[in-house]
This record gives C-alpha cells, structure tokens and sequence, in this order.
C-alpha cells in the first residue's frame, strides 16, 4: 500500500488527464461484453497536435495487453506506455479482456485474438499499417499474448488469410503455469526470468524467424511499466522504439519521465518505492 502513496502524486495528474482532459485518447468496442474494450491513443508530433501522416504514409501500431493476475487486468494499466508512445508519433491501443470469473483463460485469449481482429481491420482507418503491428504483453497480458502468438502460427500454417504480426514483445511473462512460483531471491519477485528464457528457447526450436532476449538487471516486475515510465530510466521504452522506429539515439528517453512538470520531483522519493516494491 505505502508503495502505491509514494507514487500516487505522480499517478493523479495522469489519470484526470486520461479520464478527463484528453482529447486524444478514445475507446472503442470490439465485441458485445463491457469488457470488450480497447484506448487508442492517437500519435501526436512535436506541437502536441495529432499526426498528420502524408498520403500513402502510415505509422506503426503497439498493441498493448496489461497484467493483472487473470483478474484485475484492465486497459487503463496502461495509460503510461500510451501516453509515451503516441508523444513518439506510434499509435498504442490497450487492450481490454474479460477477468476471471467472468472467463477463463481460453476466452481471455480468445478476448485478446479479436481485439487484434479489430485492429487489423481499422488499422489504415487510424492512420496506421496493417503491415507494422507489434504485439507487446506485461505479465499475465504477455501469457494471453503469447497464446495468440501461437495461434497465429498454427493458422499461418494452416494458410488463413490474417497478415502476419511484425512483432512480438512479452514483458515479464508467466509462460509455464506448473513452474510458476515465487522468486524471493530475483528482483522480479512475481514472474523468474527463466520463464522468458524457457519460452525464447521453444520459439526458437519451433522455427520462429528472429528470438531476441533482453534482461534488465535489478528491475521489478513492475519497474518497467510503472516506476520507470514515471522516475525515468526507462530503457523499455527505448528499446521498444528502436524497434518500432529504427535505432536512434535515445538519451533523452532515458532520462525523461511522465512525472507532472507542475510537481517537485523528490529524488529519494523514487529509489524508496523501488526498495519496497512488493512485486
């Protein structure tokens, strides 16, 4: 609880801005539960207006699934990664998908499969290319991710006619149930890093194209969507712009966060919150 006040200040003002100030992120439905919900944050360029993107010219898409558990996943997880990507000119849709009870795991993939459906389908509508989709998933988001990952490759093989994912990005993911358990000795107390390993290894051995793997030392489960997104240092961002962009220099991602300019910044405030992360 203590962790959360220690950052709240910094949450506030971006919440009242998701929820009420921006004109710049909007929802839409892809199916008929409550929860069938997706936040498409429009790519905006230097002046803080939406991108005009030039005739034939399309920007690439981060689809986005946020963790919870299973059950308290929920879109607005991840306004800080929207709000970073669309001010680098990439359109972000975060994902809604039905919690447990409500469904299992098999509907919640099901849930993420048709978002993505979605997606395709008013890609070029919002400016952005079918062609150039990533795919990125944060703990129990990046398990339903990777669910659909395979899918989609069983169904490649089978000669269905979905364009292929550009890219696929899991962040923290719990991969293989049985082996699930805590990791008390590992900054990531939540999800052992082994389970991104053991996956990379199987996409690897089942032909995948290219299977990179990137560790972040001394990082929590939820430092590089919470902590770092706000304090700066966020070098998830920028490897994910690398990705989505091309390779630049990105010194000023590093250093820059979202913490609200109107707000002193304590500095002891931030490595306090990191110590007594419980994640």
């Amino acid at each position: 609880m203590l962790f959360v006040v220690l950052l709240l200040p910094g949450f506030l003002p971006h919440a009242f801005r998701y929820f009420f100030t921006s004109p710049h992120v909007w929802a839409s439905s892809y199916g008929d539960s409550v929860r069938h919900r997706l936040d498409v944050y429009v790519p905006l360029g230097p002046n803080g207006e939406p991108l005009a993107t030039k005739e034939g010219a399309a920007v690439p898409i981060v689809v986005f699934v946020t963790g919870g558990a299973w059950i308290i996943g929920y879109r607005m997880w991840g306004f800080l990664l929207g709000f970073a990507l669309q001010k680098h000119g990439v359109i972000c849709i975060c994902v809604d998908y039905r919690n447990f009870p409500q469904a299992r795991i098999p509907q919640m993939i099901d849930d993420v499969s048709d978002a993505l459906d979605w997606v395709y389908e008013h890609a070029s509508t919002l400016g952005g290319s079918p062609d150039d989709i990533t795919l990125v998933g944060q703990s129990a988001g990046a398990h339903l991710s990777a669910m659909v990952l395979l899918r989609i490759m069983r169904q490649r093989k089978d000669a269905t006619s979905r364009p292929p994912l550009r890219r696929f990005v899991g962040i923290s993911g719990p991969y293989d149930m049985p082996k699930i358990k805590p990791s008390l000795s590992k900054p990531d107390q939540t999800v052992p890093w082994e389970q991104s390993h053991d996956f990379a290894m199987r996409l690897r051995a089942c032909g995948a194209y290219s299977v990179t793997e990137r560790y972040y030392e001394n990082k929590s489960h939820t430092d590089p969507i919470v902590e770092d997104p706000l304090c700066g240092g966020d070098v998830l961002l920028a490897d994910l712009l690398d990705m989505v962009l091309g390779p630049a220099d990105r010194t000023a991602e590093l250093k820059a966060g979202l913490w609200p300019s109107m707000l002193p910044a304590p500095r002891w405030l931030f490595p306090l919150a990191k110590r007594i992360n419980p994640f």
